[in-house]
């Protein structure tokens, strides 16, 4: 299969490249419309294939299906990722004048991460409306993709209303079986977390202290082994957080009045 490698794409291209479009939509197409003119292209120097003129750097080559190799490569948790893939032999290189080397900085870099961010920015909204077909309960959701706090996988929280019937273990496994445009939820999500409606799911600190105050015993925690690379297993949690009726008195959280109006840093 001949294909071309595009370093350094014009940035209308880079901007459509990291979106979520329709498969009847052509990417060259998108970048035309966001930078408002027709994206020139050129055909390379060994195939029929068409690159974008401005590139920085266009490297032509040929992959071979018959021949593979393991390769290693900084991801975007911190870790170094082996995976195998065919090989591609260069057939040609070409490049502008003075060109510049654009690159991703690999492992836990804020360009990285972001990108990775970028593939499932429609994810929540996807979720959500799944699991709203099915239980009644969901008042919200929440998805934190931070890799320092959850590695190579995510963590969804989950606000549910109380005393509807509906079970938090089957709004978890719900979740889990979940799959979002190719990518099974158990790949992605490495947490499920219910929580009640007054724990902010949008703030680290709350959905920890929910964990650690209201997950009282095994029976709210759920594992699962997930099966990984080169025979490695990783582990799936689910979490249900919430208050039973016979705990929701003894353990309310303290409420103080007009606390917002008097934040202790003004005072310090």
């Amino acid at each position: 299969m001949q294909i071309a490698y595009i370093i350094g794409a014009p940035p209308a291209l880079l901007i459509t490249a990291g979106c979520r479009i329709g498969r009847a939509e052509a990417d060259l197409d998108i970048a035309g419309a966001l930078q408002g003119s027709p994206l020139e292209l050129i055909r390379c120097q060994t195939s029929d294939l068409l690159v974008p003129a401005g590139a920085e750097f266009i490297i032509e080559a040929e992959v071979d299906f018959q021949d593979y190799v393991e390769h290693t490569m900084g991801e975007f948790p911190d870790q170094y990722g082996t995976s195998r893939a065919p090989v591609a032999r260069i057939t040609a290189i070409t490049h502008r004048h003075n060109a510049m080397m654009h690159t991703i900085m690999a492992g836990m870099n804020r360009e990285h991460n972001s990108l990775g961010v970028y593939i499932f920015v429609g994810l929540q909204a996807a979720l959500l409306a799944h699991l709203r077909e099915r239980f009644t309960c969901l008042r919200d959701l929440h998805i934190d993709f931070t890799p320092p706090r959850t590695g190579n996988r995510s963590q969804v929280t989950i606000t549910i209303e109380p005393d509807t019937g509906e079970e938090p273990a089957d709004i978890i496994t719900a979740a889990f079986a979940f799959a979002y445009e190719g990518f099974p939820m158990d790949r992605i999500l490495q947490r499920v977390v219910i929580v009640d409606g007054d724990i902010n799911i949008r703030s680290h600190s709350d959905v920890e202290w929910a964990i650690s105050m209201r997950a009282s015993n095994e029976a709210r925690m759920g594992l699962a082994e997930i099966p990984g690379r080169n025979g490695a297993t990783t582990v799936r949690f689910g979490i249900d957080a919430t208050l039973g009726a016979e705990r929701r008195v003894s353990s309310r959280r303290p409420v103080i009045p007009d606390e917002a109006k008097y934040p202790l840093e003004r005072y310090l």
